[in-house]
């Protein structure tokens, strides 16, 4: 599932014009119970968008694609 993510990721960024490098981690066996995405990438303003809109979209995107995965809803 984290291959598939930082794939979804990855596309969804290319997209944009993003080039930049991706981690994902599974951390839902940990005391917080979620995916970690990290984004690394020169254009972070273009991002995170105007107070934050850009990234709380392609958050939710990445929510949809992994209950799509899993069938479960997971915070990212």
């Amino acid at each position: 599932m984290v291959e598939r993510v930082v794939h979804v990721t990855q596309t969804l960024l290319r997209a944009m014009g993003i080039e930049a490098k991706v981690f994902c981690r599974d951390r839902r066996m940990d005391e917080s119970p979620h995916l970690w995405v990290e984004i690394l990438c020169q254009e972070s303003g273009l991002l995170i968008g105007e107070r934050g809109s850009t990234l709380q979209a392609l958050e939710h995107v990445l929510r949809r694609c992994v209950w799509q995965i899993t069938g479960d809803t997971v915070r990212v």
